[in-house]
């Protein structure tokens, strides 16, 4: 599969490039080798191999319909090994076998059963490689994959692509950052000065996670007031005066969102939260992508400590903070979205799925009385009011974050 939007010629990102998608040496111009490679999966809809639309190769494409979160196909993979720093666990129920099979790959007629699940440790269902739609898919619409963490600003992506891939990427979502960019900073030639500014930052937080992981090899980087300094400081000098760094331009939502989880373990749950909130609820991430239910897992983490403080806690001494049975019910209307999000992305038979659902099950448990969560009575009786007072205090404009849409609590 292409990624969305790649193209080898070299042009300005921003402008409008057109080509004609090449018609020899493609994969595409082979069909016997194509049906060959269609026959190895499991299809939801019809599927075809022809010459991508924008790619200079061939792209695979829906012949029908594809919904959100619909499996569109699975496959067995060839060679079910597990990772060389694994390799005494499961495939299939994760329990450590205490057996570790080496480096060298064992075919699965050799393997043993694992004595936690009976089932074979190379299993056919742990080999099973599944895609699924993560938004609607037209008939005749190429599928395509993003081939990096998407939650890296527009710089680092393209230079990865460059790096790994060599080609230069004008997607759409490519160009319109480059775009937002330049309109904010009002000249092109000031473009590297930001994307300086921008691998400064992640440069800051990785040396902090570092730092949190292990005391001690970066010193100058454990303080958390002293990274928040830091942190603003690189991002009020990035753009002309007067205009401030927006609250959704990475990598300013994924630095915010790592703090969090470093005053977290600093045992610091109040900035914590605030952090996690503005990471999250500020930036561009959408509830139909992977990343959204990954990151929505710190988010719940946090609220679920901010949740347990106890009465006479200092943050409490501030008016504006919300009580601790405030906090519960956002958390309650952030695990609803979450497992519903889980569920479409990920596929409700996944095991993280199933985590994330039954880790919803026994929070939801405790809730004594009140509405259930997912119902109109929740949202506007006790999620709207807490969720209002919550942001406010963490000082998230009215109208952000995607858990806060209706249909996300119904």
């Amino acid at each position: 599969m292409a990624n969305d939007g790649r193209n080898s010629h070299a042009a300005d990102p921003g402008d409008t490039v057109d080509f004609t998608p090449s018609t020899s040496n493609a994969l595409h111009t082979e069909p016997v080798l194509c049906a060959k490679i269609l026959d190895t999966v499991q299809s939801s809809v019809p599927l075809g191999i022809r010459s991508s639309d924008i790619s200079m190769g061939s792209g695979l494409f829906a012949a029908a319909d594809v919904d959100a979160g619909q499996e569109i196909y699975h496959f067995e993979t060839k060679m079910k090994a597990l990772n060389g720093g694994h390799d005494s666990i499961c495939h299939y129920c994760f329990e450590d076998t205490q057996d570790g099979l080496g480096k060298e790959f064992k075919p699965e007629s050799q393997a043993k059963a694992c004595t936690g699940c009976r089932a074979a440790r190379f299993c056919s269902q742990g080999g099973q490689v599944r895609v699924r739609s993560l938004k609607k898919i037209a008939a005749n619409d190429e599928i395509t994959i993003c081939y990096m963490d998407p939650t890296l600003d527009v710089s680092a992506r393209q230079a990865l692509l460059r790096r790994h891939w060599f080609f230069d990427c004008y997607c759409t979502r490519c160009k319109a950052e480059l775009r937002e960019q330049r309109s904010l900073l009002g000249d092109s030639n000031k473009l590297p000065m930001l994307h300086e500014a921008q691998r400064n930052i992640l440069s800051l937080i990785r040396k902090a996670v570092h730092a949190s992981k292990y005391p001690g090899i970066f010193p100058d980087h454990e303080d958390l007031a002293t990274l928040e300094t830091r942190l603003r400081t690189a991002t009020s000098s990035a753009f002309p005066a007067g205009t401030p760094w927006p609250a959704h331009m990475e990598p300013l939502p994924s630095a915010r969102l790592s703090l969090a989880i470093i005053a977290l373990k600093q045992g610091k749950p109040v900035p914590a939260l605030r952090n996690v909130l503005k990471g999250m609820l500020l930036s561009n991430r959408k509830t139909n992508e992977p990343e959204w239910v990954n990151e929505m897992m710190d988010v719940v983490d946090v609220l679920m400590t901010a949740g347990s403080l106890p009465p006479d806690a200092a943050a409490f001494e501030d008016k504006s903070f919300p009580a601790v049975g405030e906090i519960r019910i956002v958390t309650y209307g952030y695990l609803w979205a979450m497992s519903k999000a889980a569920i479409s992305v990920f596929g409700g038979g996944a095991l993280y799925a199933k985590g994330v659902c039954q880790l919803m099950a026994a929070v939801l448990a405790k809730k004594k009385s009140g509405a259930t969560p997912g119902t109109k009575e929740f949202y506007e009786a006790e999620y709207q009011p807490a969720q209002k007072k919550l942001l406010a205090w963490a000082g998230v404009p009215d109208g952000e974050g995607d858990c806060r849409s209706h249909a996300e609590l119904t």
